[in-house]
């Protein structure tokens, strides 16, 4: 078995995972609003998500959308829904006027209320969806057996749940959260900007690809 293949898609994955999209800062409000346990659980609903686009991949997702690209475009409106639902839901939280500091905020919403927000904004995620049908796919060639098959799926589900608890734990430390309490609707303000700029977008690549 070469192993080349396997650290170029290490590398290239990483890379991917750097560059900021709605999971990260889904799972990196959640780690500044609410703390690490809840962040966690996050980020093990986004890297639930990695696993069944890795999953997909490898059953053919770009030949599936090569086909019926209607999938795309239709995972591509809900995901651009989504986003705005959670930017607005952000914005609602500014005029309610949530006290973040409040112990007892998070007990409002259940551990599995926060992986199901991590495994929707990945499943719904455009980055991903253009990743895993594209740049993913096309290191598939370099897999033909089933135990190099497996190994990849490993490979991607490890790494991006690793990823996204590490970003958890350091976004939830004390000195970030501090901030966060003090600047919360400056930081809310970008974030929820941010989502919104990430639906518009999905809404205009939509309109290009009809």
């Amino acid at each position: 078995m070469i192993i080349y293949p396997f650290i170029t898609l290490i590398i290239v994955h990483f890379m991917a995972l750097l560059m900021p999209g709605p999971d990260f800062f889904i799972v990196t409000r959640t780690a500044l609003a609410h703390g690490y346990k809840q962040s966690l659980f996050v980020s093990l609903g986004v890297g639930t998500g990695a696993i069944l686009w890795s999953i997909l991949s490898l059953v053919g997702l770009k030949t599936i959308f090569d086909i019926y690209p209607f999938f795309q475009i239709l995972i591509m409106i809900c995901g651009a829904f989504y986003l705005f639902y959670i930017s607005f839901s952000i914005l609602k939280s500014m005029i309610v006027k949530i006290d973040f500091t409040s112990q007892n905020l998070s007990n409002h919403y259940s551990l599995f209320y926060f992986y199901k927000k991590g495994f929707f904004t990945n499943i719904t995620n455009p980055k991903v969806i253009l990743y895993f049908s594209s740049i993913f796919s096309s290191f598939m060639d370099n897999f033909k057996s089933s135990t190099s098959l497996i190994i990849v799926f490993l490979i991607i589900s490890f790494e991006t749940t690793l990823f996204f608890i590490v970003l958890a734990r350091l976004f939830s430390k004390h000195s970030f959260r501090d901030m966060f309490f003090k600047k919360h609707k400056i930081i809310d303000t970008f974030c929820a900007l941010i989502f919104m700029i990430f639906a518009v977008s999905i809404i205009y690549e939509v309109l290009v690809r009809i």
